[in-house]
């Protein structure tokens, strides 16, 4: 799901929400004269799969199965001035070098990401 939030016309926030068997995403996009400024991600990962329920893993032999307490949250942020990604802090909350190939494989991912997300958002209004 998305949801976008608005100052007069403009998209200051876009919030999209990803539900799979094994996480839950929540990530968060700012935007400030209609380009992105931060993007705050938070992954939900689970022990095992959603499906993996109780009865299941019984049946199966198994003593573990799904469990939402044991639900691990990762958080990375991502800062950006003048359209270009400057800092990126990980789920271990370090900074990842700039100069790494990921660093710029993630710029382009976001940006392609967030483009996606206001096209969506627009579709919608209409």
């Amino acid at each position: 799901t998305i949801n976008g939030y608005y100052r007069d016309d403009e998209v200051k926030k876009v919030i999209a929400e990803h539900y799979t068997d094994t996480c839950r995403t929540f990530t968060e996009y700012y935007f400030d004269d209609g380009m992105l400024i931060y993007v705050k991600e938070q992954n939900f990962v689970y022990n095992l799969p959603i499906t993996y329920t109780e009865e299941v893993a019984k049946a199966k032999g198994d003593s573990v199965w799904y469990d939402d307490k044991l639900t691990k949250m990762e958080l990375s942020r991502f800062y950006f001035d003048d359209k270009k990604l400057i800092k990126w802090i990980d789920t271990d909350n370090t900074e990842v070098r700039s100069q790494l190939p990921e660093f710029i494989d993630k710029e382009s991912e976001l940006w392609a990401r967030a483009v996606i997300l206001l096209k969506q958002l627009m579709i919608r209004l209409l």
